[in-house]
């Protein structure tokens, strides 16, 4: 979800340097930890590569105390689905947890899906020579044994260097018919939707994925999050007889305001269905949902300003950064204001569709970064401004206190500011009472916000409340 940072100090002074070699603030080795874990999908980025990432994980886990570490990464694992890096994080943390009384639960925990299992086991092995420590033979066993027969059939991952079975002849879970299957390479569901998409891949039948998918369709077998997720192979059984009825179906499915609204679903989720997909009549249904599903997102009291980072460096999360604003003006009514090495309002209609409210902001052309310029364009109070940004200030050199406090002097407003560090750098520019450092994007981020000004401590808590 995201992080929250309250500085105590009146007069912020800059000690140390972010990655475009400027003035920063540094985080603590935990706050660090966890703008890290919950930015990075352990790729490359403008400033970083995904082993720089790594390393700074590896670093903070000798630096961190393990059971936070641990919290951390379940935390980011179940409420925000973070995969490879919660695998290198558990496999880090190993030599960390031995003897701690909890090291067993968080390894049953850390798995939730089949697969994490195999994932966490080859970090393990590519950094250590000794053996598997029992805490995660026993944890893995209890998870292991937590999975049917589907979820164990689905994850075999036979292909890969470490099978399912390999993790079978770890942890020795209790035998039973399911498991005596998979030994012997029978295991199977051929019940499920998957399996019969598989079964129908597979089949030397021309039209047998065309009718398995139509069946799928037609009968409404989907829920809405897994029909978006699979559109654009749905996409192509659109031709022939099947197309008219099969597209009629998908848009009614797509656009079921029931539906969006007991999904839960994001803007941003239907948005990367909306970017795969070519077929025109999804392409406006997507949009018709997109508008549906921004009822989804929480409304905040009072007036609201954006500050859109739009510099050189932004490249990397511009698409994701310009989509989020697009979403808070058009729910939330607030002011955009795009900023580099100058600043200009983004003028929009908030009657438009997502699409057209993003489409001009989705470009990372206005030079370098200075933070100053927005708190000096912004000419009304606020009760909020929300940065986002990779916070890879360099123009100006310094914090942008003396900028902020002026704004806050010449409309007497005292806003609350969320800073969004896009990239998981490490650093501050924002160290104010009232400013929350944040880091990642979610649907629940949103209502994190919103619980935010009611309850300051509230994210901080939720960490640390999960027990292992």
């Amino acid at each position: 979800m995201s992080i929250f940072n309250k500085i105590k100090n009146s007069t912020p002074v800059a000690n140390t340097t972010n990655n475009a070699g400027w003035s920063a603030i540094k985080q603590s080795a935990k706050l660090e930890a966890i703008s890290l874990v919950l930015t990075s999908f352990v790729r490359d980025k403008f400033y970083t590569s995904a082993q720089d990432d790594l390393t700074r994980l590896k670093s903070l886990a000798d630096k961190v105390e393990p059971e936070f570490l641990a919290k951390l990464a379940v935390f980011a694992r179940t409420k925000f689905g973070m995969r490879s890096i919660t695998h290198a994080l558990a496999g880090y943390l190993a030599p960390h947890l031995s003897g701690k009384p909890y090291a067993k639960s968080f390894y049953d925990k850390i798995v939730h899906r089949v697969d994490d299992m195999q994932e966490i086991l080859a970090v393990i092995q590519s950094t250590s020579k000794k053996c598997v420590p029992n805490a995660v033979r026993k944890g893995f066993k209890s998870a292991f044994e937590r999975f049917d027969a589907y979820q164990l059939a689905k994850y075999r991952t036979e292909n890969k260097a470490i099978k399912l079975v390999d993790i079978v002849n770890l942890i020795h879970p209790k035998h039973n018919k399911s498991l005596e299957k998979l030994i012997k390479g029978e295991l199977k569901n051929e019940q499920t939707w998957e399996a019969k998409l598989s079964a129908a891949g597979n089949s030397n039948n021309a039209t047998a994925k065309e009718e398995a998918w139509s069946e799928q369709i037609l009968n409404k077998k989907l829920g809405y999050l897994a029909l978006i997720k699979n559109l654009r192979n749905i996409e192509a059984q659109l031709q022939g007889a099947w197309a008219q009825i099969l597209t009629g179906s998908l848009i009614n499915q797509l656009t079921d305001v029931t539906s969006i609204a007991k999904s839960l679903v994001m803007p941003f989720q239907i948005k990367t269905a909306y970017d795969i997909v070519t077929n025109r009549d999804l392409k406006v249904a997507l949009s018709q949902a997109m508008e549906l599903s921004v009822r989804n997102v929480p409304r905040f009291p009072g007036k609201t300003a954006i500050f859109l980072d739009r510099s050189g460096s932004m490249n990397g999360v511009i698409g994701i950064a310009s989509l989020f604003a697009a979403v808070l003006a058009k729910s939330n009514n607030a002011t955009i204001i795009n900023f580099g090495s100058s600043a200009n309002y983004h003028n929009y209609n908030p009657a438009s569709i997502l699409a057209d409210i993003q489409q001009p902001l989705n470009s990372a052309d206005l030079g370098g970064t200075n933070f100053d310029v927005s708190f000096n364009l912004l000419n009304e109070p606020v009760d909020r401004i929300i940065i986002l940004s990779d916070m890879q200030a360099w123009e100006g050199r310094n914090l942008p206190t003396a900028a902020f406090k002026n704004y806050r002097s010449r409309t007497g407003a005292n806003p609350y500011i969320y800073s969004f560090d896009l990239c998981g750098s490490g650093t501050m520019q924002f160290p104010e009472d009232k400013v929350f450092t944040l880091a990642g994007f979610h649907g629940d981020i949103l209502q994190i916000m919103w619980m935010l000004e009611q309850d300051k401590d509230a994210l901080i808590r939720e960490i640390e409340s999960i027990t292992l």
